[in-house]
C-alpha cells in the first residue's frame, strides 16, 4: 500500500515542476509556428501542430524512463542544489528560444560545470538559503 501511495506523490510532484509547464508551451508555440512556416512556404501544413508534443512525450518519457532505471541500478544520486540549478539552466534556455540548446547533453553540462563553479568558489544559491533539510539542516553549498 505504502508503495502505491509513493508513486502517487512522486506523481503529484511530476505536475508541481514549472520546467514541464514551460516545456509544453514551449512546444505548442514551436508547432504552431513550423505549421504557420509550412503553409507561408508550401501553401499547406506537412504535419499536424501536436506533432512535436508526441515526439516529447513519446520518446521522452520512455527515454526519461530509461535513465532513471539505469541511475537507480548504479546507484547515482542527485541532489537538490543540482536540481535548482538544472531548472534554472531548462528555463533559461526555454524562455529565451534556444532549442538547439536544450538538448539533454548541453543542459546537463551546462549544469554541471555551473554547480562545480559554485561549489569550488563556495558561493551560496539564493534560492536555496532557508530549504530545510530531512535533517533539519539547511542546504547550502560550502
Amino acid at each position: 500500500m505504502n508503495l502505491w501511495i509513493e508513486i502517487l506523490a512522486m506523481i503529484g510532484r511530476l505536475f508541481m515542476q514549472p520546467v514541464l509547464y514551460i516545456t509544453v508551451l514551449a512546444t505548442l508555440l514551436v508547432g504552431y509556428r513550423r505549421v504557420r512556416q509550412e503553409r507561408r512556404y508550401f501553401h499547406v501544413g506537412i504535419a499536424p501542430a501536436g506533432q512535436e508534443l508526441k515526439r516529447l512525450f513519446g520518446y521522452g518519457l520512455l527515454v526519461g524512463l530509461v535513465i532513471s532505471i539505469i541511475s537507480i541500478v548504479v546507484g547515482g544520486t542527485v541532489t537538490y542544489e543540482w536540481l535548482v540549478l538544472f531548472n534554472c539552466v531548462s528555463v533559461i534556455s526555454l524562455l529565451i528560444f534556444a532549442f538547439r540548446l536544450h538538448s539533454a547533453a548541453i543542459l546537463l553540462g551546462v549544469t554541471n560545470l555551473l554547480f562545480y563553479i559554485l561549489l569550488f568558489n563556495k558561493w551560496e544559491i539564493p534560492a536555496l538559503i532557508g530549504f530545510p533539510s530531512k535533517k533539519g539542516q539547511f542546504w547550502r553549498i560550502r
